[in-house]
């Protein structure tokens, strides 16, 4: 095997393996995109619907858990309430809300 080969067949593993360690992130939060920008209180029967659990409201923002993986929805401050973004969030995160936040 050449140096070159031996080189790519590195790469690759070094890609795949790097590919192997990204969080499903993404989907989790393509599949609740539709839900920015409606009011938290029509979010919730959503959220429930797909199969999250509430963990707590903390600094503005709900946290939400499903098999192991925590999502944020970060709130307007408006009257009205509304989801203004969905991001990922670290397991921890839904732990502290849960320990630090308040339930609806």
């Amino acid at each position: 095997m050449t140096r070159r080969h031996k080189l790519m067949l590195v790469s690759a593993t070094l890609v795949a393996g790097v590919c192997a360690l990204q969080p499903a992130y993404p989907q989790k939060i393509s599949e609740l995109g539709d839900l920015v920008g409606t009011r938290i209180r029509d979010a919730h029967p959503q959220m429930e619907h797909r199969g999250y659990q509430f963990s707590g409201l903390y600094h503005n923002s709900e946290y939400w858990t499903k098999s192991g993986d925590c999502v944020r929805l970060v709130l307007s401050k408006d009257p009205l309430q509304k989801v203004n973004a969905v991001n990922a969030a670290k397991p921890e995160a839904c732990a502290e809300a849960a320990a630090k936040g308040t339930k609806p």
